[in-house]
């Protein structure tokens, strides 16, 4: 059964004020997306292998999506009415300007294609710190049994819930390998794929 993946591409368009019409290009930090949940299948026509879709969305504070609105349509309004939905509960990084924490509106461009989930057992430890995470990591190198810390946060799923560079790190582990510290938002993750 194949499942559809959204391909997340990241603008640094923001629009002023929630009704606002006019794009204006605000000099904001960077806006990285942490943790996505899997849009809901949809049927491609067998010509089709992609669809591209804008998304408006409301990035709060603290990283959480108060609303999305989707400028155009997939062609079946069920879906887009699902899709919306499902990505207000992803997460960004907390989006910033100077150092402050803003909300903001972003024209987030989608690539939606249908390919087979890739289903793994990942525990995470997570770092405040980049030096925390490197100790972490140096303790894994020495084969000191972290495994109890890691199965804190294990959970069997769809990777597509990773932001892109996690997904391509987990694709290579094999089972019972670690990635090396990566950055996820304002912490530090090391990933570990269990068996």
């Amino acid at each position: 059964m194949k499942c559809t993946v959204a391909v997340v591409s990241i603008t640094l368009l923001v629009l002023a004020g929630c009704g606002g019409s006019q794009e204006v290009a605000v000099p904001t930090e960077r806006l990285e997306l942490i943790s996505m949940t899997p849009l809901p299948p949809i049927s491609l026509s067998s010509h089709a292998t992609k669809m591209r879709l804008i998304v408006m969305m409301h990035i709060l504070e603290d990283g959480t999506v108060e609303d999305t609105r989707m400028l155009g349509s997939s062609g079946d309004s069920d879906w887009d009415s699902l899709a919306l939905r499902v990505m207000r509960q992803w997460r960004y990084a907390r989006p910033g300007r100077d150092g402050v924490p803003i909300d903001v509106w972003i024209r987030q461009p989608l690539l939606i294609q249908v390919q087979e989930p890739i289903v793994m057992t990942v525990g995470e430890l997570v770092s405040a710190s980049l030096r925390e995470a490197d100790s972490l990591c140096l303790l894994l190198e020495k084969a000191t049994d972290l495994d109890p810390l890691f199965k804190q946060a294990v959970g069997t799923f769809d990777i597509v819930k990773y932001p892109p560079n996690v997904r391509d790190q987990l694709k290579k582990l094999s089972r019972g390998e670690n990635t090396s510290p990566l950055r996820v938002g304002d912490k530090y993750v090391i990933y570990k794929r269990f068996r």
